[in-house]
């Protein structure tokens, strides 16, 4: 059985980052389209999202985040390993087994989603440039 490479998270176009002097590789001035508050996210140690919290990772290696408009690279965050995966599956089951989205009452329920919409809206600017190449 051939083995086949790992696939890249970087765009299959022939752009190629610029060089930088930062420790992510992140080229800032690609991303002067973005909004101060974008890059300030963008600017982020992102790590990963467990138990309602962010959480580092058990490895401290890094994912380049790619524009794929330019090819630039302009965020890194966590890159999970197996041991942080495992973690994830145990935090989902802890969550659906305390029933704590279904024990809510519908009112709460409601609430929940409805500051959820309030929250998209209100930063509907920084969702639309960080989705948008």
């Amino acid at each position: 059985m051939s083995q086949r490479k790992k696939r890249e998270s970087r765009p299959r176009h022939k752009l190629k980052p610029l060089s930088v002097n930062n420790k992510e590789g992140v080229c800032p001035h690609h991303r002067s389209r973005y909004s101060a508050s974008v890059q300030q996210f963008l600017d982020r140690q992102h790590g990963l999202y467990l138990d309602g919290a962010q959480q580092a990772a058990e490895s401290e290696k890094r994912l380049t985040v790619w524009d794929p408009a330019t090819g630039q690279a302009i965020a890194s965050t966590a890159d999970a390993n197996a041991a942080d995966v495992d973690r994830a599956v145990m935090s989902a089951w802890r969550a659906f087994v305390s029933r704590s989205w279904a024990g809510r009452t519908p009112a709460d329920r409601e609430r929940i989603l409805l500051r959820f919409a309030d929250l998209v809206e209100q930063h509907g600017e920084e969702l639309a440039q960080l989705e948008t190449p």
